[in-house]
């Protein structure tokens, strides 16, 4: 749920000391949720951004009901999130990328399921 990332980030955020928080979703009803209870302290880039499953770029999308569209903000994410001084993440191929782009200099990577509230 939308309130259980929300407790997660907040706790390791509090715990870390952080001042900022970049977020790379591509769940629309998640990054306005986290720009409501995080306010300025939220960074992201804020494109392809959709609903569900409704592509409104099938035309340009080569996996219709996909969410991202050709992996161009992925990459992007990956590339800003590789710049970041700690990473919070699920396990999947964008945060393994994401750790091997940054050259093993996270301070933390925290995994999100590992996270106990």
């Amino acid at each position: 749920s939308n309130e259980t990332f929300y407790n997660k980030i907040k706790k390791i955020f509090d715990e870390g000391g952080f001042e900022k928080i970049y977020l790379a979703t591509e769940e629309l009803e998640l990054l306005n949720y986290l720009k409501f209870k995080f306010g300025n302290k939220l960074i992201y880039q804020d494109c392809f951004r959709i609903i569900g499953n409704q592509s409104p770029v099938f035309y340009l999308d080569p996996r219709p009901l996909h969410r991202t569209l050709q992996c161009q903000e992925v990459l992007l994410d990956a590339l800003n999130m590789a710049n970041c001084d700690s990473l919070l993440c699920g396990i999947s191929g964008v945060s393994n990328g994401t750790i091997y782009i940054n050259g093993l200099k996270f301070k933390d990577v925290y995994y999100f399921d590992e996270i106990n509230l």
